[in-house]
């Protein structure tokens, strides 16, 4: 009979041959995918599935997974090994992270720390780096190589550790670690057990065996090719090995402890200047003054202080400037930020209210500042009272003024006399002796001869005289003017010595104070007779130019020249009466020449009030205090 049997619900029907009537089998594979349907069973029929064996239900799991296995097992023994480098790597990698962050902690530390917390630090730094490499006992050690002398500077000691005294020399009691390190050079010593040290090395493995060293690591630091310091690490209670690595570490910990001290030494050694510098300063007859790179002022020394009664806080910064009278501010604030901000030395003077209120002249020099590098660090000056010598330059004036008046003014009378007296005389002779010629008129021809020579004599001597008259008081420059005046002489001058004189003017005012005219009419005099018993030329250019407010000459010759240093405070009575007669009217001289090339020769004469007047610029200022 047939029997439908369905694939799920809705599967289409497949046909099942009957072995009997009675009877259906079924293989196993048709279990969970066959639904058969009980209605059309003939009553009484038996429905059998047969059993398959465990080979045949397991096998292809069996042979996948044998597989598997094959493949897998050397991947997952690879895999494990991986892990276990990559875990120790992991481990060297966080030793490797900490020390790192030991060494940047370190750093931070030493920067931030005061320079006399050094000690300090060290020591606490040596505490951690003992921590973190799991040490008994590590230290610094500071190596003298000129005494041959060791000594521990900073050590950190475990609980229970004996302590080494800092008044030990360790050279005597390690001779072959010493002579190893320092004489030899050694990079590093590294001593597992002490039973490793070769001969020689005794006297060093007493010493350590007497303090109970099992394991010592010493690394020695190097600057100018020489040992100054040496970082050591050491085991009490077992010997250890000592990692390649743990040099450069260490080598690099004990730059950062060096590099603190020499801070610190330098710090000392800073202190220990700028309190010599303090004490040279307030014991200094002068005023000190320094400022910073801002301008503003940082010191002022003791002189300073009790010359202007203030505090050092109220002087600070810009603090002083309370204290310079209120004419010369501008001014002197004007020449300190031009020198400042040009990074060159200056000097200026001003007037400074000293405690009891009294303005005083004071002469101030400043000059930059710089570090060993070449680092601007500000400005420092130096003050000196000079009222008394400015009073005392006064007086000099006033005198080296009266006697130029009063040498003039015995010029113009000796002139007068020359011209009025003796010259009016030389003429009556020269007459006398014209009429002598006249009445006898049989005189020999001798005698005739020698008349006509004392004429011509006479008229030689009444010619100089006029001549020296017209050089003591040049009479055509009160009359004609400066610029009429000079012309002429320049004429008299070049026929009597033969010179080429070149005279031109620009603009000169035709009138001008007394005093002017005459300082330019005797240096354009003085300048030429320098010319004529110096020089050695013939040819003179006098340049004269005049302005609303000056009027300024300019002599040049192309001669021997000279060096104008060799002459600074000691020229000759020509250039000293130069400078004192522009210095009466306030004017200034300048000097160019050298060897060979001839000489300049610059005035330069202010037009004001005060000059027409005949009162000098020191007066002035006088007056304004």
């Amino acid at each position: 009979m047939a029997l439908r049997i369905l694939r799920g619900d809705k599967a289409p029907e497949v046909t099942v041959t009957h072995l009997n009537t009675s009877a259906y089998v079924f293989d196993w594979r048709e279990l969970n995918r066959l639904k058969i349907n009980e209605a059309r069973l003939p009553p009484g029929s038996v429905v059998v599935f047969r059993q398959p064996s465990f080979w045949t239900f397991y096998k292809w799991y069996i042979i996948v997974g044998s597989a598997l296995c094959l493949v897998e097992t050397p991947l997952v023994i690879a895999l494990w090994f991986q892990r276990r480098h990559l875990w120790r790597a992991r481990k060297q990698l966080l030793k490797q992270l900490g020390f790192q962050k030991l060494v940047a902690s370190l750093s931070t530390q030493f920067v931030k720390q005061p320079p006399g917390e050094t000690d300090e630090g060290i020591e606490r730094a040596l505490g951690e780096i003992s921590n973190f490499f799991l040490l008994d006992r590590c230290g610094l050690l500071e190596v003298e190589t000129g005494k041959k002398r060791v000594r521990v500077s900073h050590a950190l000691y475990n609980q229970g550790i004996e302590q080494v005294s800092r008044d030990i020399n360790l050279a005597d009691l390690f001779p072959w670690s010493y002579e190893s390190i320092v004489e030899k050079g050694k990079p590093y010593l590294a001593v597992e057990r002490l039973a490793d040290l070769p001969p020689g090395a005794e006297k060093d493995r007493e010493s350590w065996a007497a303090e109970g060293v099992k394991s010592t690591l010493i690394v020695p630091l190097f600057a100018d090719n020489r040992v100054h310091h040496a970082i050591v690490m050491q085991a009490m209670r077992e010997g250890r090995t000592w990692p390649e690595q743990w040099i450069a570490q260490l080598r690099l910990l004990g730059e950062i402890f060096v590099n603190a001290l020499e801070r610190k030494q330098a710090d000392h050694d800073l202190r220990e200047s700028e309190s010599r510098f303090r004490h040279v300063a307030d014991s200094a007859p002068v005023m000190v003054w320094m400022s910073g790179t801002d301008r503003l002022c940082t010191y002022f020394n003791k002189p300073w202080l009790n010359f202007t009664g203030r505090s050092l806080e109220q002087e600070l910064g810009i603090g002083w400037a309370g204290g310079v009278h209120s004419n010369d501010l501008d001014r002197c604030l004007a020449i300190y930020s031009e020198a400042f901000d040009a990074r060159r030395e200056f000097n200026m003077e001003y007037r400074l209210r000293r405690f009891d209120g009294q303005y005083r002249w004071v002469f101030d020099r400043g000059v930059p500042r710089y570090e060993s590098d070449g680092t601007f660090l500000g400005f420092i000056g130096s003050c000196l009272d000079i009222t008394d010598r400015k009073a005392m330059e006064e007086t000099l004036l006033d005198l080296g003024g009266r006697l130029i008046a009063t040498q003039e003014e015995e010029r113009s009378r000796i002139a007068r006399e020359l011209h009025d007296d003796l010259s009016q005389n030389m003429a009556l002779i020269q007459i006398a002796l014209e009429e002598l010629q006249s009445n006898l008129p049989d005189l020999s021809a001798t005698a005739k001869g020698q008349l006509d020579d004392i004429a011509r004599k006479v008229s030689d001597v009444s010619s100089d005289i006029h001549h020296l008259s017209h050089q003591l008081h040049p009479a055509k420059l009160d009359t004609l003017g400066l610029v009429a005046a000079l012309a002429s002489y320049c004429r008299e001058f070049s026929k009597q010595h033969h010179l080429q004189i070149q005279f031109v003017e620009h603009d000169v005012p035709r009138s001008l104070p007394k005093n002017i005219t005459l300082c330019i009419y005797r240096i354009v005099q003085e300048a030429l007779w320098n010319v004529v018993k110096h020089s050695g030329t013939r040819e003179v250019e006098i340049e004269l130019t005049g302005s609303p407010v000056t009027i300024d000459l300019c002599v040049t010759d192309s001669g021997a020249g000279f060096d104008p240093e060799l002459i600074q405070g000691k020229g000759g009575l020509g250039l000293i009466s130069m400078r004192e007669r522009l210095r009466l009217v306030g004017g200034e001289l300048h000097i160019e020449s050298q060897p060979s090339r001839g000489t300049r020769i610059n005035a330069g004469v202010p037009i004001s009030r005060d000059l027409v007047e005949g009162v000098t610029d020191l007066k002035a200022r006088r007056a304004n205090a």
